[in-house]
């Protein structure tokens, strides 16, 4: 297992790409809002990171990665969640999978081509 980034490290500013178990984690950096919408579906692998249902997922800043035995990420300001798990995250859409692009870069975190098979989904700072 690799495990890196600094989703575990105080004071680290800057979006994550975060390797745990074979999957990218994507985390943003600190933002202060988003959108507002839902999206709810299971905790998956999307095109090599982990997503809901069909969409690539930049996860809010504070999300704690953890690769021991099974990958589970905790969100701030709800419970612990592994793959396959039933999640709900508020944000919003990025890009469908019909405006996919071979290179993207938002909130700090590089998106790798492989993860936007289908869609990206911009999750919102919790409150």
């Amino acid at each position: 297992m690799s495990l890196f980034g600094c989703a575990f490290i105080a004071g680290c500013t800057s979006g994550q790409r975060v390797e745990a178990d074979g999957l990218i984690v994507l985390i943003a950096e600190p933002a202060n809002s988003g959108d507002a919408a839902l999206l709810s579906g299971k905790l998956t692998d999307v095109g090599g990171c982990v997503g809901i249902e069909n969409y690539a997922v930049v996860w809010p800043h504070g999300t704690r990665v953890s690769g021991e035995g099974a990958l589970s990420l905790t969100v701030p300001g709800q419970p612990k969640v592994a793959l396959g798990d039933q999640v709900h995250v508020g944000g919003g859409v990025l890009f469908e999978a019909e405006e996919r692009r071979a290179v993207y870069s938002i909130a700090g975190v590089s998106i790798p081509a492989s993860c936007v098979s289908a869609g990206v989904w911009m999750s919102s700072p919790s409150d």
